[in-house]
């Protein structure tokens, strides 16, 4: 993933006004981590990965981890504010950020001329969050590659009706993993 982007920098396709953008269902924070670890960590320099990576946590996020070989002084209170840090599709109560979060991902997912999804299972209550449930407010092309690693008739049956929508006209590319492919 940094290597794309590196790439898509020194191609001039990603730049601070045209980010790659993550929409993640994940409450860690480990992508930021390895990202704050590795991205400027070549010959070349392109700064922080802040400048063309977006990235938005529609469930909320824990806070990043502390440096190794620091020394949490009181567990339970980290693990509270951890627990504090998830809202899942159905709480009733959500904090104003991840609600921000939320509306930021419909945005990103409705105005997706790409949509690259790895891990993502397609589940109904996380499409309806994403908006993907609806069709887009503009005509053309998209492209929707994802992964079905397990063959699950669900993901697919998802997928398709993702792709249901002539305006904009979506082709699926399944992205299976084959030598050739």
């Amino acid at each position: 993933f940094i290597n794309v982007v590196r790439q898509g920098i020194r191609l001039k396709q990603v730049t601070p006004d045209n980010k790659v953008r993550v929409i993640t269902f994940n409450y860690d924070t480990i992508l930021e981590q390895v990202l704050d670890a590795q991205f400027s960590n070549t010959e070349s320099q392109y700064g922080n990965w802040e400048q063309y990576i977006e990235i938005v946590h529609v469930h909320g996020h824990f806070p990043r981890l502390q440096p190794a070989g620091t020394k949490a002084e009181d567990f339970a209170k980290n693990i509270l504010v951890w627990a504090n840090g998830i809202q899942v599709v159905h709480e009733t109560t959500v904090a104003q950020h991840v609600l921000v979060a939320r509306e930021r991902a419909r945005v990103l997912a409705s105005n997706a001329r790409e949509i690259y999804a790895t891990g993502f299972a397609f589940g109904a209550s996380n499409c309806k969050l994403l908006g993907l449930d609806t069709q887009p407010p503009w005509t053309g092309k998209r492209t929707l590659v994802y992964c079905n690693w397990n063959g699950d008739i669900g993901v697919q049956k998802s997928v398709e009706r993702i792709a249901r929508w002539t305006n904009p006209k979506t082709s699926i590319d399944p992205g299976n993993g084959t030598r050739d492919n």
